[in-house]
């Protein structure tokens, strides 16, 4: 696996996201950070670039909220 660290802009070294690739090249999973410094967001994509599940974090670590998409079937 591959990643790419985004930082805030404005900060010194302030973490915005971290985007994670599989060995194509493809987006896997993305971190997203609170200006706060936690962890706040985990989404993770499918093979067609599109997202499939999201899970959001309080300042502790806990698991607070976990989204599903799908897609339309019409």
């Amino acid at each position: 696996m591959a990643a790419t660290i985004y930082f805030t802009g404005g900060t010194i070294g302030q973490i915005h996201h971290i985007d994670w690739y599989d060995q194509t090249g493809s987006l896997t999973l993305r971190n997203t950070y609170d200006i706060r410094g936690f962890k706040a967001v985990d989404e993770f994509f499918g093979q067609d670039g599109h997202e499939f599940n999201a899970r959001y974090y309080r300042p502790d670590g806990q698991l607070y909220l976990e989204r599903y998409f799908v897609k339309s079937v019409q």
